[in-house]
């Protein structure tokens, strides 16, 4: 009679580690969070999850505001000063 092997070592010599899991939680939550969390909460642990935000954040900050600035030059401009 033969025992059937454990099913954690029928997964192949793979296993995600903990940088791995890391990484897919990372990219799992990027798109839910928002700056008006707490960013203080584990920021040592989400270091880079929380740079990687504010990078986004700023960017899309920085593309917001030079919209604003060429509708309003652009409004100048038609309008005649």
């Amino acid at each position: 009679m033969r025992l059937a092997k454990h099913q954690s070592k029928l997964a192949g010599k793979h296993r995600p580690t903990h940088s791995d899991l890391l990484a897919h939680l990372r990219e799992q939550m990027r798109h839910s969070l928002h700056l008006d969390l707490n960013l203080d909460l584990n920021l040592k642990f989400y270091r880079s999850l929380y740079r990687e935000l504010l990078a986004n954040s700023y960017q899309s900050l920085l593309r917001q505001l030079f919209a604003t600035l060429l509708v309003s030059m652009f409004t100048a401009l038609a309008s005649g000063f």
